[in-house]
């Protein structure tokens, strides 16, 4: 999606912004782009600060949508594991990141009588040991956390395999936060042996190939 509006361009992830783009625009008159996204990675950020186009982002613009979808796919998962389903009370979540879409997130799983703990960066003590900890206990894992170079394949193969069998793990955010490569050697539906039982990722570049792997 992409609309202009005097001088101002609103677009969202699916608009690639590459730096031919803003030169084409700042011929064009146009002073600033609006994405309608949290992330603005799919926009040349440092070209257009050259060029003296401003870029804005939209916090929380879709943490509604996003957690329940989340949501859904905890609840798909569970009617797929067993012939009446996995009861999900009592199991451990670890929700990673606790920005607008990790609060929705670990508010409905309490309602849903999960344990949940929450891990983030920001925390006081949040270090590398302690996510160990929690992701070896844990049943579900939700990744909430904002894409961009320093949480690049964030989730890789040292923190796959700290994770005990049958585990769910669902990505919110962008595909660029789990190592697929790495990912794709341990998907298989709860019923095998590897350590992650299930994935699901919204935008994942090589989705098709990773679902294929899971169904083997």
């Amino acid at each position: 999606m992409i609309d202009i509006k005097g001088t101002k361009v609103f677009l969202d992830s699916q608009v690639i912004v590459s730096k031919k783009d803003l030169e084409q625009w700042k011929i064009e008159g146009i002073t600033g782009i609006k994405s309608l996204t949290h992330g603005i990675d799919h926009i040349d950020v440092l070209a257009a600060k050259k060029i003296g186009i401003t870029v804005e982002n939209s916090p929380g613009i879709n943490a509604a949508s996003v957690s329940e979808w989340a949501l859904f796919k905890l609840l798909e998962w569970a009617r797929k594991g067993k012939e009446f389903g996995i009861e999900l009370s009592g199991k451990k979540a670890v929700i990673i990141g606790q920005g607008n879409i990790g609060t929705r997130i670990k508010k409905y799983l309490l309602a849903l009588n999960l344990y949940v703990t929450a891990w983030d960066i920001a925390f006081i003590g949040a270090d590398k040991d302690t996510l160990k900890i929690l992701l070896r206990n844990a049943n579900i894992v939700f990744l909430c956390i904002p894409y961009n170079k320093k949480n690049h394949k964030f989730f890789d193969l040292e923190k796959i395999n700290w994770m005990d069998r049958g585990v769910v793990l669902i990505n919110i955010g962008r595909a660029g936060l789990v190592d697929e490569s790495a990912l794709t050697k341990h998907v298989r539906y709860i019923h095998d042996e590897n350590h992650v039982a299930w994935k699901t990722i919204e935008v994942l570049q090589r989705k098709k190939e990773i679902i294929k792997n899971a169904r083997k």
